[in-house]
């Protein structure tokens, strides 16, 4: 409850709002306000001593964290001309690869450093305070177009503007392309270390280790790799915005299918690898497209909108797929079987991973 409602609810909800106030407000007090809130949520976290407490700070995390995409990628969108917006977009997915990796290696300084887990709470709230105090020193909110402060003080408020994402079917098929990836991924995410445990449970002090690596090593390496190149070759062709992370999802999807079919622990880490390098160029390449096709008072509400239905498909995959996983068990007398998990999460994330790159082929036609 406190990693998942509690949390993903408010951010999903809060951030159909913040994505409007993305378009009309000074994103530099959304981001400080968000460092800010954060902060003091993820102390508080270590303070609780009760479910009641915890999910309260939850939900207050959740409130923060919305505020930070939605203002994060509207002024990537007016700061970076087009031809440097993918490289731009690729460093800022960065945060998200270099999150996780600390994520797992918190449990070092929590448990291996014996440092606990509420201390562990307050340091990365000190961490957070100290952001705000760079971000405060260093960003400057850049003065919005003309087009852009008419348009907000005009028709395009609340609904109207989250109903005007929609308005042309290549915003359609990208917010498809990216539904379909979030549900491959976040399956992904949350089942591969259940896959090697039942796999390769020998290997398990191994992989807790190389899983950070490669996320982070191989998450970083195509968010880069991947906005560099969709730079350089969208000036020869725009529709090159979405035919890289098309490209980088089917062979993703292959990599997927062999990780959990290899017989062995170092394959199967190998393609695992590949699998994260070619298809996590997706989100600063998904970005990229969305601020070229949207004009530059609708970036935030687009963005919001985006994490809106991706927050409900990566809630989704998971669930469904631990469905699966305990009821085909349970008919074929198959309960944690290492195979049974392989097949339903190489054909989940494949069959994912197919539909969001068909999805971005379809958007070639709107360029």
């Amino acid at each position: 409850l406190t990693s998942g409602l509690a949390f993903t609810g408010v951010f999903a909800v809060a951030g159909l709002v913040a994505g409007r106030l993305a378009d009309i407000s000074p994103r530099k007090r959304m981001l400080l306000t968000s460092l800010v809130l954060g902060s003091f949520a993820t102390a508080c976290a270590g303070c609780a001593t009760n479910l009641a407490g915890a999910l309260a700070t939850r939900c207050a995390l959740g409130l923060a964290q919305s505020l930070t995409a939605p203002a994060s990628y509207s002024l990537i969108g007016q700061l970076f001309e087009p031809r440097l917006r993918g490289k731009a977009n690729g460093v800022y997915s960065l945060g998200i690869c270099f999150g996780v990796g600390m994520a797992s290696l918190s449990q070092l300084v929590n448990v291996g450093w014996g440092v606990g887990w509420r201390r562990t709470h307050h340091l990365v709230a000190a961490a957070g305070l100290a952001l705000a105090l760079v971000l405060a020193l260093i960003v400057q909110e850049p003065d919005r177009p003309a087009n852009a402060k008419s348009a907000s003080s005009g028709a395009n408020r609340g609904l109207e503007a989250l109903s005007n994402v929609f308005a042309e079917p290549a915003t359609r098929w990208l917010f498809a392309a990216g539904g379909a990836r979030y549900f491959g991924g976040l399956a992904l995410v949350v089942f591969m270390p259940e896959f090697y445990r039942r796999t390769f449970p020998s290997y398990a002090a191994a992989f807790s280790v190389l899983n950070a690596v490669v996320l982070v090593l191989g998450g970083a390496m195509s968010a880069v790799a991947g906005g560099h190149l969709v730079d350089k070759l969208s000036q020869r062709d725009a529709r090159f915005l979405v035919w890289v992370p098309a490209m980088g999802c089917v062979m993703g999807a292959f990599a997927a299918v062999a990780t959990v079919t290899v017989p062995s622990f170092p394959a199967s880490i190998f393609f695992f690898f590949l699998t994260i390098l070619f298809a996590e160029c997706w989100f600063g390449s998904f970005t990229n497209a969305l601020q070229f096709l949207l004009p530059a008072q609708l970036v935030g509400s687009g963005v919001s909108l985006f994490l809106f239905v991706g927050s409900i498909l990566g809630s989704v995959s998971p669930l469904l797929l631990g469905l699966a996983d305990r009821r085909l068990g349970l008919v074929f007398g198959r309960m944690n079987d290492g195979a049974l998990l392989a097949d339903l999460l190489g054909g989940t994330i494949a069959i994912a991973y197919l539909v969001c790159a068909a999805c971005f082929w379809m958007v070639r036609y709107e360029f």
